[in-house]
């Protein structure tokens, strides 16, 4: 072997170990690449996995905390009656609105009612009004909403309106005798007495204690001269006021 033999064979060893260094370095640049694609993979299943587990975790504690609509109703109705008991009608509105504003159906049950009547008292006479028309046309045979509705109008001094008002309530509840008592009021202001002295008959056969029910009686019975109906009537308020006063002393 002459010189030039072994150069080449030194170059083509040399050559062939740096191709192999070079494939060498290319099978750990693989082999590093895959393993850190890997590691990417599985840190964001982890996280993914671990996302949903907190999510889980946080809507358990949600749970824990949250309130049904019926508790929520039941929450602000007594706060309402709380408010109420302490003079606060702005407040006691407030909480029911709150629920009322949420379903305005409940406008339509036993909440809307009560709801009217603290607007009544809270002179909000409108916004009473509007309630309660809401409610009757839900409930068309609810006398106890014709009454409300009446009283508001009698406040006001709506004669005829009240007295329609209290009408409709007798036709679903004949045996009012308030109402009764107050219709008979109404028709004898309006001078109307045979449909006054009817009305308040009726109330005193339905509540025969009622003293003031006797006396307006009476009364009436004076105004057009019929004297003889009016005293068994003005003997009975005496009675009446005798016995109270007996139970006083003996109370």
């Amino acid at each position: 072997m002459n010189k030039h033999e072994i150069e080449d064979n030194e170059h083509d060893v040399l050559k062939g170990g740096l191709a192999e260094e070079h494939h060498g370095s290319d099978s750990n640049k693989a082999s590093s690449s895959f393993s850190f694609d890997d590691m990417n993979y599985a840190l964001h299943s982890a996280l993914l996995i671990l996302g949903r587990i907190m999510q889980r975790l946080l809507d358990g504690y949600d749970s824990l905390f949250a309130i049904s609509e019926h508790d929520m109703v039941t929450l602000h109705k007594n706060l309402a009656t709380h408010y109420r008991k302490k003079g606060n009608l702005a407040k006691a509105i407030e909480s029911l609105k709150i629920v009322t504003d949420a379903n305005p159906a409940a406008l339509k049950g036993k909440l809307g009612l009560t709801l009217a009547e603290y607007f009544i008292l809270n002179n909000s006479y409108d916004d009473a009004k509007l309630i309660l028309r809401t409610y009757i046309k839900a409930n068309p045979t609810s006398s106890e909403a014709m009454v409300l509705l009446g009283n508001i109008f009698l406040k006001e001094n709506d004669i005829d309106n009240t007295i329609k008002c209290y009408e409709d309530s007798l036709k679903c509840n004949g045996k009012n005798h308030f109402v009764l008592f107050r219709l008979g009021t109404l028709y004898d202001k309006k001078k109307e007495h045979k449909k006054a002295i009817d009305l308040l008959k009726t109330a005193v056969t339905l509540a025969p204690e009622e003293l003031k029910y006797h006396q307006h009686l009476g009364f009436i019975y004076e105004s057009i001269g019929d004297h003889a109906n009016a005293v068994p009537h003005f003997k009975k308020v005496m009675e009446l006021e005798g016995e109270k006063m007996t139970h006083k002393v003996s109370g």
